[in-house]
């Protein structure tokens, strides 16, 4: 009987020293890196596990500043004017999401921390890496590059000249469409699978319809 309680109290003393060491492995394993990003975290297209949070920012902003350096040719009425991507301050507009990353499977208990971290490495988590452009300073920049390209509209006139009634002709105008210009230029320079490559973009132009023509005078006689 005694010897029996002997082997009792073994086992259950070895396990105690099972499950504090297992404990102790899980500790281990979720808080060995506890400074830095675990695995699995992708922001964007980069894998961001195993960095610091600091790590982590300087890969994704010098990744946004080699956009920067990027070239944008618009075309407008056969030419082609070239801006930098940098012209319109492209800025990462979301960097919260690393101080999200970091934060994971750093809360809770040590086999809650545990089970996040196998999770994250199973199953992956992506944050999206949002970029952004100062709109009101590209819309100003193009508006003063293509103002030139504008022509008034002249709508048809008449007078009296010398006795006779002269009809002046009238002009159709041009004007250029900086909004929808500033929207297909964004949907490209803010598409995820953009990846810094130059592109073209075509500045719209619309064409200013006179109100009177020629032909609206055309009941007039030449002689009053």
């Amino acid at each position: 009987m005694k010897t029996r309680k002997i082997i009792i109290s073994l086992i259950a003393t070895v396990f105690v020293i099972c499950l504090g060491f297992t404990g102790y492995v899980y500790a281990a394993t979720v808080t060995a890196d506890d400074n830095t990003i675990c695995n699995g975290v992708t922001i964007g297209q980069f894998d961001v596990s195993g960095l610091t949070k600091d790590e982590a920012l300087n890969k994704i902003n010098d990744y946004v500043n080699s956009l920067a350096n990027s070239n944008i040719n618009f075309t407008v009425q056969g030419d082609t004017v070239t801006y930098k991507v940098s012209d319109f301050e492209l800025t990462w507009s979301n960097p919260e999401t690393v101080d999200e990353a970091y934060d994971l499977c750093k809360k809770g208990n040590v086999l809650e921390r545990y089970k996040s971290t196998k999770d994250i490495e199973s199953k992956g988590q992506k944050y999206d890496l949002n970029l952004t452009v100062n709109e009101e300073l590209l819309k100003e920049t193009l508006d003063k590059a293509f103002a030139a390209y504008e022509k008034n509209m002249v709508n048809a006139s008449i007078k009296k000249v010398s006795g006779q009634f002269v009809v002046t002709d009238s002009e159709e105008g041009l004007g250029i469409d900086i909004d929808t210009t500033t929207s297909n230029l964004l949907s490209q320079l803010l598409d995820p699978s953009w990846s810094g490559n130059d592109f073209n973009v075509d500045v719209i132009t619309e064409v200013i319809k006179p109100k009177y023509t020629k032909d609206a005078f055309a009941s007039f006689s030449s002689t009053p």
